[in-house]
Protein backbone atom coordinates (compact mmCIF):
# COMPACT_ATOMS: atom_id res chain seq x y z
CA UNK A 1 0.00 0.00 0.00
CA UNK A 2 1.30 3.43 -0.92
CA UNK A 3 -0.17 6.90 -0.76
CA UNK A 4 0.18 7.12 -4.53
CA UNK A 5 -1.89 3.96 -4.88
CA UNK A 6 -4.54 5.35 -2.55
CA UNK A 7 -4.80 8.59 -4.52
CA UNK A 8 -5.00 6.67 -7.79
CA UNK A 9 -7.91 4.70 -6.35
CA UNK A 10 -9.76 7.50 -4.55
CA UNK A 11 -8.45 10.83 -5.87
CA UNK A 12 -6.61 13.60 -4.08
CA UNK A 13 -9.15 14.14 -1.28
CA UNK A 14 -7.15 13.06 1.77
CA UNK A 15 -10.14 13.42 4.08
CA UNK A 16 -12.08 10.95 1.91
CA UNK A 17 -9.12 8.59 1.77
CA UNK A 18 -8.75 8.77 5.56
CA UNK A 19 -12.46 8.08 6.07
CA UNK A 20 -12.42 5.09 3.71
CA UNK A 21 -9.30 3.71 5.37
CA UNK A 22 -10.70 4.11 8.88
CA UNK A 23 -13.83 2.23 7.86
CA UNK A 24 -11.71 -0.47 6.23
CA UNK A 25 -9.53 -0.88 9.33
CA UNK A 26 -12.52 -1.10 11.68
CA UNK A 27 -14.35 -3.59 9.48
CA UNK A 28 -11.19 -5.62 8.83
CA UNK A 29 -10.50 -5.99 12.56
CA UNK A 30 -14.12 -7.01 13.19
CA UNK A 31 -13.98 -9.51 10.32
CA UNK A 32 -10.70 -10.95 11.58
CA UNK A 33 -12.28 -11.60 14.98
CA UNK A 34 -15.34 -13.17 13.34
CA UNK A 35 -13.15 -15.48 11.25
CA UNK A 36 -11.34 -16.65 14.36
CA UNK A 37 -14.63 -17.22 16.20
CA UNK A 38 -16.06 -19.13 13.24
CA UNK A 39 -12.99 -21.38 13.06
CA UNK A 40 -13.08 -22.06 16.79
CA UNK A 41 -16.79 -22.94 16.49
CA UNK A 42 -16.14 -25.30 13.58
CA UNK A 43 -18.08 -23.10 11.14
CA UNK A 44 -15.83 -23.51 8.12
CA UNK A 45 -18.28 -22.11 5.57
CA UNK A 46 -18.76 -18.96 7.59
CA UNK A 47 -14.99 -18.57 8.04
CA UNK A 48 -14.43 -18.97 4.28
CA UNK A 49 -17.10 -16.38 3.42
CA UNK A 50 -15.67 -13.91 5.92
CA UNK A 51 -12.12 -14.43 4.63
CA UNK A 52 -13.38 -13.95 1.07
CA UNK A 53 -15.07 -10.69 2.08
CA UNK A 54 -11.91 -9.44 3.77
CA UNK A 55 -9.85 -10.40 0.73
CA UNK A 56 -12.06 -8.27 -1.51
CA UNK A 57 -12.30 -5.25 0.76
CA UNK A 58 -8.53 -5.23 1.30
CA UNK A 59 -7.92 -5.42 -2.44
CA UNK A 60 -10.36 -2.56 -2.96
CA UNK A 61 -8.31 -0.21 -0.77
CA UNK A 62 -4.95 -1.44 -2.06
CA UNK A 63 -3.96 -3.46 1.03
CA UNK A 64 -2.43 -6.20 -1.10
CA UNK A 65 -0.67 -8.12 1.68
CA UNK A 66 -3.84 -8.24 3.77
CA UNK A 67 -5.79 -9.39 0.71
CA UNK A 68 -3.26 -12.12 -0.11
CA UNK A 69 -3.24 -13.44 3.46
CA UNK A 70 -7.05 -13.43 3.60
CA UNK A 71 -6.98 -15.51 0.39
CA UNK A 72 -4.52 -17.90 2.04
CA UNK A 73 -6.87 -18.24 5.02
CA UNK A 74 -9.80 -18.90 2.69
CA UNK A 75 -7.85 -21.59 0.82
CA UNK A 76 -6.67 -23.24 4.04
CA UNK A 77 -10.20 -23.47 5.40
CA UNK A 78 -11.47 -24.83 2.08
CA UNK A 79 -8.79 -27.52 2.25
CA UNK A 80 -9.85 -28.47 5.77
CA UNK A 81 -6.68 -27.04 7.29
CA UNK A 82 -8.27 -25.01 10.10
CA UNK A 83 -5.13 -25.18 12.28
CA UNK A 84 -3.10 -23.62 9.47
CA UNK A 85 -5.82 -21.02 8.94
CA UNK A 86 -5.52 -20.00 12.60
CA UNK A 87 -1.77 -19.58 12.17
CA UNK A 88 -2.34 -17.52 9.04
CA UNK A 89 -4.79 -15.34 10.97
CA UNK A 90 -1.90 -14.26 13.19
CA UNK A 91 0.07 -13.17 10.12
CA UNK A 92 -3.06 -11.48 8.78
CA UNK A 93 -3.44 -9.55 12.04
CA UNK A 94 0.20 -8.45 11.84
CA UNK A 95 -0.27 -7.32 8.22
CA UNK A 96 -3.34 -5.38 9.27
CA UNK A 97 -1.31 -3.72 12.04
CA UNK A 98 1.37 -2.77 9.50
CA UNK A 99 -1.28 -1.34 7.20
CA UNK A 100 -2.75 0.67 10.06
CA UNK A 101 0.71 2.00 10.91
CA UNK A 102 1.29 3.06 7.33
CA UNK A 103 -2.07 4.81 7.20
CA UNK A 104 -1.45 6.61 10.48
CA UNK A 105 1.89 7.88 9.18
CA UNK A 106 0.68 8.74 5.69
CA UNK A 107 -2.72 10.22 6.54
CA UNK A 108 -2.47 11.14 10.19
CA UNK A 109 -5.34 8.86 11.21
Amino acid sequence: MTLERMTSLFGEDRALIAEICLIFLQEARNTLAKIESALEAGEANSAMKLAHTLKGSAAHVGADEVSALAWDVEKSVAAGEEDNALILLQALGAALDETAGFLRAALGI
